[in-house]
């Protein structure tokens, strides 16, 4: 298995499925794909290229991201992000344009049997706080979100997650495509919007 990265970067991670094991990504190689402090990041940053996302890893509700949109803008924005998620890992992004944010809901129980749960559409936000959710998400096609349902539950089976959860995706309306961003591994206060379209008590099922 390839964790695909743009051409200045590319992380591998051998991985195969006959292994019978959930995937576990090295130190080592988790490493690679953060950076340290300041200098690491715009280094990072310069062969990326300006505007990037200067993220916490264990960040979440509008705390641990910034966007830069130069060089001299970075250092701050930086050490900004390591303010609000003290010790956690922080890597770069390029900066997604005229994307929207989508998820899917999974239920995954200790026998590794997993299913997606339809999705949701969190792209009007403000200051990164999803402001108002949408499901189903119909601004992919029923056939594009199928293949991100599925990437969800092959994602979940290879690390056996258990409970109920989110998979977050950047999709790209013009090029039909979606790239990974984030599995939230817990219920997300905006639940109710996928019990109403699925008609499951999320909670509930999370329980048992």
């Amino acid at each position: 298995m390839s964790l695909q990265r743009p051409s200045y970067l590319c992380l591998t991670l051998n991985y195969s499925k006959s292994d019978n094991k959930p995937v576990n990504v090295p130190q080592d190689l988790y490493r690679k794909g953060c950076v340290a402090d300041v200098e690491e990041g715009l280094k990072s940053a310069n062969k990326i290229g300006f505007p990037v996302m200067i993220k916490a890893s264990e960040g979440g509700g509008g705390k641990g991201i910034r966007k830069a949109e130069n060089a001299d803008d970075f250092p701050n924005l930086f050490r900004q992000v390591q303010a609000e998620v003290p010790g956690s890992p922080i890597f770069i992004m390029k900066l997604a344009t005229h994307a929207r944010h989508l998820e899917v809901q999974i239920l995954a129980d200790n026998y590794s049997n997993t299913i997606s749960l339809f999705g949701r559409d969190c792209s009007i936000q403000r200051r990164h706080q999803k402001i108002i959710e949408e499901a189903p998400a119909s601004i992919a096609k029923p056939e594009v979100f199928e293949k991100m349902e599925q990437a969800t539950v092959t994602l979940a089976k290879m690390v056996r997650y258990v409970s109920a959860g989110t998979v977050e995706y950047l999709y790209n309306e013009e090029t039909e495509t979606f790239h990974f961003l984030e599995l939230n591994p817990r219920l997300q206060v905006e639940h109710p919007c996928t019990e109403m379209v699925a008609d499951i008590n999320l909670p509930a099922a999370q329980l048992q």
